[in-house]
């Protein structure tokens, strides 16, 4: 696997002013900056061409990393002049990964130390057509699996709704850390899917319901952190001052 997705297209509005005058890839949490983190990680994997989908003040994402000189790999943008989701911006970019047989796309907002290449190695023992990176840490929004770990809906435990392809099929329910892969075969459902805005997790479990195999590898454990509201940057915080402390 040699080619990568970041989604930075968001416009940070959970963020409030942290996110209003730049895109919440370019926070900087304390020493890290969370698109350069992100960055580095899919390069420590043997990643050697990203594209980036951009929005909210792409321009500065742009810039910065042209200022980085590229951090030494291919890096292209796919402009999104109206927001296109995260299915969306997938589709929209699925031309650049032609001739692939496996990509990863990782969130831009995320924080992790999640081991990439083990994730990768799941991936292709389980032959899924889709991995998605998920833990137990118990949010609002889960993805549901059943006994054989394939995906089967989705629950919003704030709002009580639910989307379940068949009852009595729920055994597992995990929470997604905005990490995948996603294989040639299930892009191209997604590069044919009839819309060009929407999201990836609507049309999973639509492929789900057709026979696509898309299954879960759990990470409980591995420091992870979703930077999307002030309260979790400041999260991110004292978790990073505990490894300057140790250092």
């Amino acid at each position: 696997m040699k080619k990568a997705m970041i989604l930075a297209a968001g416009r940070g509005t959970r963020l409030g002013a942290l996110g209003k005058d730049k895109p919440k890839a370019l926070l900087q949490v304390g020493h890290v900056c969370l698109l350069q983190h992100v960055i580095g990680r899919l390069i420590s994997i043997g990643i050697e061409s990203i594209v980036i989908n951009l929005h909210h003040h792409g321009d500065q994402i742009k810039q910065f990393i042209k200022a980085h000189d590229s951090f030494g790999i291919e890096i292209f943008f796919s402009e999104e002049p109206v927001l296109l989701e995260t299915g969306g911006a997938v589709k929209n970019a699925a031309e650049y990964f032609e001739g692939e047989d496996e990509f990863i796309v990782h969130n831009a907002d995320i924080y992790s130390e999640i081991d990439l290449s083990a994730v990768l190695d799941a991936h292709r023992v389980s032959s899924a057509d889709a991995t998605l990176v998920v833990n137990q840490r118990g949010s609002s929004r889960t993805l549901l699996f059943d006994a054989q770990q394939y995906l089967v809906g989705w629950r919003n435990k704030v709002t009580e709704d639910e989307l379940v392809l068949a009852a009595g099929t729920v055994d597992l329910s995990l929470s997604f850390c905005g990490i995948q892969i996603i294989s040639s075969k299930l892009l191209q459902a997604l590069a044919t899917y009839d819309a060009d805005c929407f999201s990836i997790i609507t049309a999973y479990i639509e492929l789900a319901k057709a026979g696509f195999h898309i299954r879960p590898c759990i990470v409980d454990g591995s420091p992870w952190f979703d930077v999307g509201t002030p309260e979790k940057v400041a999260s991110l915080e004292r978790y990073l001052s505990t490894l300057s402390n140790l250092v």
